[in-house]
């Protein structure tokens, strides 16, 4: 694999950089070996090449936006700056923004088995997004993200040859609590209902090869207000835990 940098950089610098040429009629398969980026999520490639300005390789795997399962409240915090607000003055700046004390995001994706095909997508390169999403998540250590922890992932395999796909999993899960949902911190405070999500599945259970998963213990997760494990919710099918350790 290769490694190159976040900056924006032009087109053909980038190209420099990952060590091809731009007239290379096998640009598209030396980007889809070397960059699991691209196998994943595909890629616009503003290259001239035979008349062309550009190529465009669609991405197996997609992602709606996270929404928040529950109400989140807003706060306006102020701090102290670290530098002055110009020469001379005795007095720092105040930095200002907004901040969500508490939220649980959940997304919702897709991995196109066709459009895999085009892009060389591996079984490999699938286990590393699952373990960057995970590990990814825990280890955001920045001052606005400290604490962002992944509470559960679930992966849904359908059989070989099945071309179906269920869609909108996320809305199927609930969000419980006794608290107030502006006054939710912790999780503790709070269960997921996952009856709704197990019937469904349930109900296409044929089309099923396996279900994948990775739990935080300290996530409360209940079918019909019972606490249940995740192996019991999806009895209906192999249900195979993830091992990131």
């Amino acid at each position: 694999e290769l490694w190159v940098s976040g900056d924006a950089v032009a087109p053909d610098a980038r190209a420099k950089e990952l060590g091809i040429k731009t007239t290379d009629d096998a640009i598209d398969k030396f980007i889809i070996d070397k960059c699991i980026d691209v196998r994943l999520f595909g890629a616009v490639i503003p290259i001239k090449q035979k008349g062309a300005m550009e190529m465009s390789l669609k991405g197996p795997v997609q992602f709606r936006y996270g929404r928040s399962l529950h109400k989140v409240k807003w706060e306006f915090v102020q701090g102290t700056a670290a530098f002055l607000s110009k020469a001379g003055s005795k007095q720092r700046s105040f930095r200002e923004e907004y901040v969500v004390p508490y939220a649980l995001i959940a997304f919702y994706g897709v991995i196109n088995d066709r459009a895999a095909l085009a892009t060389k997508l591996s079984d490999e390169d699938v286990s590393k997004l699952i373990e960057g999403m995970w590990l990814g998540t825990k280890n955001l250590i920045t001052r606005s993200k400290t604490e962002h922890n992944p509470r559960l992932l679930i992966k849904i395999d359908y059989k070989d040859g099945v071309k179906y796909h269920h869609g909108e999993l996320d809305y199927l899960v609930k969000f419980v609590s006794d608290k107030d949902d502006f006054e939710v911190r912790d999780v503790s405070d709070y269960y997921l209902e996952l009856s709704e999500l197990s019937e469904s599945l349930k109900s296409i259970s044929d089309k099923i090869d396996s279900v994948w998963f990775i739990k935080d213990p300290r996530l409360d997760t209940r079918m019909n207000g019972l606490p249940e494990d995740i192996e019991k919710i999806f009895e209906f099918t192999e249900v195979k835990k993830i091992d990131l350790e």
